[in-house]
C-alpha cells in the first residue's frame, strides 16, 4: 500500500501501524498499557481522532494520506533533520519552531507557517551573519548550536519538541559517511566563451553542494586535485564548456555502469526541478576515466532565457538541491 493511497483504520496490523503508533506516542498520546504493539485498536483510533481535531481534521480515526502527512510534519523535532531552502520547501514543526525562535531573536518573517521558503531562509542568513557564521541558510550542527546558546530569552515552553542539547546534530541520511568528491573546472576552448562572472557562479554551486552534503553527514573533498581519486564513491564536477550550448550535459566514464546511473538521476532530478530540457552523453576526458561514478554537469546550460535568475541565490540553491537530491537516490538506490 502506497502513502498516497493509504488507509490505515481500527483492525488493522502491521508496520504501518507501528510507524503510527510511535508518531503518536512521540506527540504524547495515550496509547494504553500496549503502546507500541502494531495494532490499531480503540486507544490508536482515539489517539488519531485527537491528533486530527488539534491538526483541523476530519476526525474519523482513519489515518489517510492527509493524516499521514500532518503526523510527520507533527513528529518533527528541531535538529532531527538538517533544514535548508530546497524545492518543494521543507516544511513541518521543526520548521515552525525554527520560524518561531528566530521571530523572538528579532530576525522577522512575514509569516511563521513551517515551511522553509526564501523569507526563512534570509531570516536564517541574517542570524548566522549575526552571530558571526557563514551566512549558507543551512540549519545545521553549528547553526543550531548558535540557537541553543540563546535559548534562555526563547519561549520555555518550545522546549517539548527540541533535541536534547548535549547530543550532536547529526542526521542519518542517504549521503551519510559517503566519500564524494565536488570540483569545478573549465574545459578546453571554453575560455573565451566565458566571462568571470561565469566561473563565479560554477564555484558557488560547488560550494553550495558541498555544503549541504557535509551538513548531511558526507565526507567531502573539495578540491578539483581530489576529483579523480579512485576513493571517491561519487564525484560532481560543475564545468564551463563551449560546445552544446543547450540543455546540461552528464558525463560518465566509458563502460561505466554506476556512473551512467548517476548521471541519470542527477538529470532526472535537474529536470523535475528546473523544468527545462537535458541531455545525458559521454565526453572523452582523460582524467575523468576512472570507474568511479562521475557527473559531469554543464552550469552554462542552465542559463535561462532571463540571464539574471542564474545570479540569484534561491535559483542556485535550486539546482544544488536538485544535485543533492540525485545524489541521495543514487545511494538509496
Amino acid at each position: 500500500m502506497t502513502r498516497k493511497a493509504m488507509k490505515v483504520k481500527k483492525g488493522d496490523r502491521g508496520s504501518e501501524v507501528v510507524d503510527i503508533q510511535r508518531r503518536l506516542t512521540l506527540l504524547g498520546y495515550d496509547l494504553g498499557e500496549t503502546s507500541v504493539d502494531g495494532a490499531f485498536e480503540e486507544k490508536t483510533e482515539q489517539a488519531v481522532k485527537d491528533f486530527q481535531i488539534k491538526s483541523s481534521l476530519s476526525a474519523t480515526g482513519v489515518v489517510d494520506s492527509t493524516t499521514w502527512k500532518a503526523l510527520v510534519d507533527a513528529s518533527y523535532k528541531l535538529g532531527d533533520r538538517a533544514l535548508y531552502l530546497r524545492f518543494p520547501f521543507l516544511h513541518g514543526k521543526d520548521v515552525f519552531l525554527l520560524q518561531e525562535w528566530l521571530n523572538s531573536l528579532g530576525f522577522h518573517l512575514k509569516e511563521i507557517d513551517g515551511i522553509f521558503g526564501p523569507d526563512t531562509d534570509k531570516s536564517v542568513k541574517d542570524f548566522q551573519i549575526n552571530v558571526g557564521l557563514f551566512p549558507d541558510g543551512i540549519v545545521g550542527s553549528s547553526t543550531l548550536r548558535e540557537l541553543l546558546n540563546l535559548q534562555a530569552i526563547i519561549e520555555k515552553g518550545n522546549q517539548s519538541i527540541l533535541i536534547n542539547s548535549k547530543q550532536d546534530f547529526q542526521p542519518v541520511t542517504p549521503v551519510s559517511g559517503k566519500d564524494i568528491c565536488i570540483g569545478s573546472m573549465v574545459l578546453p576552448n571554453s575560455q573565451s566563451h566565458f566571462s568571470v562572472i561565469h566561473r563565479k557562479t560554477i564555484e558557488d554551486l560547488a560550494s553550495r553542494l558541498a555544503n549541504l552534503l557535509e551538513v548531511l553527514g558526507a565526507k567531502v573533498n573539495y578540491s578539483l586535485k581530489e576529483v579523480a581519486s579512485s576513493a571517491a564513491q561519487a564525484r560532481v564536477i560543475f564545468c564551463l564548456r563551449k560546445l552544446r550550448p543547450f540543455g546540461f550535459i552528464t558525463s560518465f566514464p566509458p563502460n561505466c555502469l554506476r556512473s551512467r546511473k548517476l548521471a541519470s538521476l542527477v538529470a532526472r532530478e535537474l529536470h523535475k526541478s528546473l523544468d527545462q530540457p537535458h541531455l545525458l552523453s559521454e565526453i572523452q576526458l582523460p582524467e575523468l576515466q576512472r570507474c568511479t561514478p562521475v557527473c559531469l554537469i554543464q552550469v552554462s546550460s542552465f542559463w535561462p532565457l532571463n540571464k539574471n535568475q542564474l545570479e540569484e541565490d534561491a535559483f542556485r540553491q535550486k539546482v544544488a538541491s536538485a544535485i543533492l537530491d540525485g545524489l541521495e537516490k543514487f545511494f538509496v538506490d
